[in-house]
């Protein structure tokens, strides 16, 4: 009976640690569709911009980067800069992005524009991926990328929503790594489902 008594104490000790673990891991864990456009502040809570996209390693499926548009209106003469992703942590409530990095920084630099992105292969924009078709292995569609979650702590995609069919209802959706895709390297070819 004691040491009943003493695994249960020892366990609901332990239990709230667990609980603190998953609840970091889900704290970081964000859609691309909620990252892109997701405003960012500086330390000091000033706007610095918003996440104009990320940069997704389709070979490691690791997020190297985040891209912030700084300045302008309506992506009329903003500049855009390209950070680690680790660089990035969440404010207390979600509602943004922090990024220490002061605005004068920004102002002086030069950063680049939309027709130069300084990317190569293999990463990809989370924006290309997210609505690409995707076939079978013999070139069948069979529906399309909906979205993709990532872990802003590890800086990992974390899953991807499968739309069977290009449907987009819930249940017609599957949470499926990104191994289970065949995506390739370069924008313009066919994203295949490996199973």
């Amino acid at each position: 009976m004691q040491r009943m008594f003493l695994f249960l104490f020892l366990f609901s000790l332990l239990l709230p640690a667990a609980a603190a673990q998953v609840d970091k891991a889900t704290w970081y864990d964000i859609r691309a569709s909620e990252l892109i456009g997701k405003e960012v502040a500086g330390k000091d809570g000033q706007p610095l911009g918003e996440v104009e996209d990320v940069a997704i390693d389709v070979r490691s499926g690791r997020m190297p980067h985040v891209i912030l548009s700084f300045g302008g209106v309506a992506d009329l003469g903003d500049k855009l800069f390209v950070f680690p992703a680790n660089a990035f942590g969440r404010d207390e409530t979600k509602d943004r992005l922090v990024l220490n990095v002061e605005r004068d920084q920004l102002k002086r630099s030069r950063g680049f524009d939309r027709s130069n992105w300084p990317f190569d292969p293999p990463l990809r924009r989370a924006s290309e991926l997210r609505g690409a078709n995707v076939s079978d292995r013999d070139g069948k569609p069979v529906g399309e990328i909906e979205d993709l979650v990532i872990n802003l702590d590890t800086g990992r995609v974390e899953r991807v929503w499968f739309a069977q069919n290009g449907r987009k209802g819930a249940e017609d959706k599957q949470a499926l790594p990104l191994s289970a895709f065949a995506i390739p390297e370069k924008t313009g070819g066919e994203v295949v489902l490996r199973k």
